[in-house]
């Protein structure tokens, strides 16, 4: 049974290729559509149990949401060696994620409770090997592939201590999956570094969170938020490797946490218009797997060597729009006045964010399976109630092109003096751009229009 539950969980992610570094910055179509802020200003259930379990106490009723994001990006290699030189384009294709979430609150209740699976941190490439990019020259590593995957499944609770306060926290079983070819995990010999099958984990953490609403006589809210989301501290990674000739390589282990992630959010609403600002830090330095960044003395690495991201996000969403949609007239039997329309309102959201690239240039070249380098995406969305209970989100996000060069490393040249192993006359640029267009349904069976 665990088995068969891991193997659904695995792939309902596909491949998944994150923006923030290596995770998602909004789950959800309502709260990508603001860019992810969440942390005091939640738009919705799922942005609310991603980065503030607290703020899950603004929402009350039993709310279903069920989202899929379509991820389309395009990462590209190209180096130089000496007079050669050349590019790859990644066959990577388009990745779709899932992300279910469902919640359960009375009005009079402070207790809110949640339950949640989502994917929310991916990278891959798929570089077919060259006879004119030294990169992925049979000579250097070749076809370069890999796909990694983390879904969450979790629950959470939040309780509303009163119109003010509200605390929240968040169990998170995790399962990750990662294919990495050449696997620079695994000794390299005289056909170079072995290529690895697929290999699954599990992990555990949790998330903790404060949200201080303050509302004023004039309906105008101003909110703040902080949330600590600990290290999901994971499993090894046991791969079996093979060599280029098909022959055995035995295996190897690598150890991949997922990073904790400090969250500090403020918001302002007024009647027609709310506002958010979220910022974070996402400690990859201190998460195996993702720190270290230097060569071993058996030719394996020990690990990205990524440095930390900071975020900052912005977003903001407009409530007075509204649809008047013509219905057959009709007569009432109390003589009252017959209706003509009914009104389904619209919300239109945009955002933006900017994150530091953890992908430093002396270490780009460790990053070639894992060019997480995104910096700047711009947001927008819409919600459209079509019923009193259910409501269409749509967001879309571009991930502005950003690329990073650095020098080509050896670990046979690695030394005292050369700690890196820097190949002279040598470089590797990653560049990246990504699309993103998220789609969900959300319903409240509670009457929204009586709200």
């Amino acid at each position: 049974m665990k088995k068969i539950f891991l193997t659904i969980l695995v792939f309902s992610a596909l491949q998944v290729i994150a923006q923030t570094g290596h995770v998602m910055p909004a789950i959800g179509a309502a709260s990508t559509s603001v860019a992810g802020v969440a942390v005091a200003q939640p738009t919705s259930v799922d942005g609310a149990l991603m980065w503030n379990p607290a703020t899950l106490s603004v929402f009350k009723g039993k709310i279903l949401n069920v989202n899929a994001t379509a991820l389309l990006a395009n990462p590209v290699v190209s180096s130089t060696y000496g007079a050669m030189s050349g590019e790859t384009k990644s066959d990577t294709g388009l990745s779709v994620v899932p992300a279910i979430s469902y919640a359960y609150g009375k009005k009079d209740n402070p207790n809110t409770y949640a339950v949640f699976l989502r994917g929310v941190s991916g990278f891959g490439v798929d570089y077919a090997e060259s006879t004119t990019n030294p990169i992925t020259n049979a000579g250097v590593f070749g076809h370069i592939k890999s796909q990694y995957q983390l879904m969450q499944l979790g629950v959470t609770w939040a309780y509303q201590f009163n119109k003010k306060w509200s605390i929240g926290l968040s169990p998170i079983f995790d399962v990750a999956t990662l294919e990495i070819a050449p696997n620079p995990t695994a000794p390299p010999n005289a056909m170079g570094y072995p290529r690895s099958e697929k290999a699954v984990t599990n992990g555990l953490g949790m998330e903790f969170g404060v949200h201080y609403d303050m509302t004023d006589r004039k309906g105008r809210s101003f909110k703040f938020g902080a949330s600590y989301k600990t290290v999901q501290n994971m499993g090894d990674f046991t791969f079996k490797n093979t060599n280029n000739d098909g022959s055995d390589a035995g295996y190897s282990t690598l150890n991949m946490d997922f990073p904790a992630i400090v969250s500090l959010g403020v918001g302002y609403s007024s009647k027609y218009w709310d506002f958010g600002f979220d910022y974070r830090t996402i400690n990859y330095v201190e998460a195996p797997g993702f720190n270290g960044g230097y060569w071993k003395s058996n030719g394996t690495v020990s690990g990205f060597g990524w440095e930390n991201s900071e975020v900052f996000a912005l977003g903001a969403s407009y409530h007075k729009i509204k649809f008047k949609r013509k219905r057959r007239k009709h007569r009432s039997k109390d003589k009252a006045k017959p209706r003509f329309y009914t009104r389904y309102p619209l919300v239109v959201r945009a955002g933006f964010v900017h994150n530091t690239n953890p992908v430093s240039k002396e270490r780009a070249f460790l990053s070639s399976a894992a060019p997480a380098i995104i910096e700047n995406e711009a947001t927008a969305g819409f919600s459209y109630r079509f019923s009193k209970k259910s409501t269409f989100n749509m967001a879309f996000q571009y991930g502005f092109e950003n690329s990073v060069t650095g020098a080509m490393l050896s670990p046979g040249l690695a030394s005292q003096t050369n700690p890196l192993g820097t190949v002279p006359n040598s470089s590797v640029t990653h560049t990246m751009s990504t699309m993103m267009v998220s789609f969900g349904i959300t319903v409240n069976f509670e009457d929204l229009s009586k709200k």
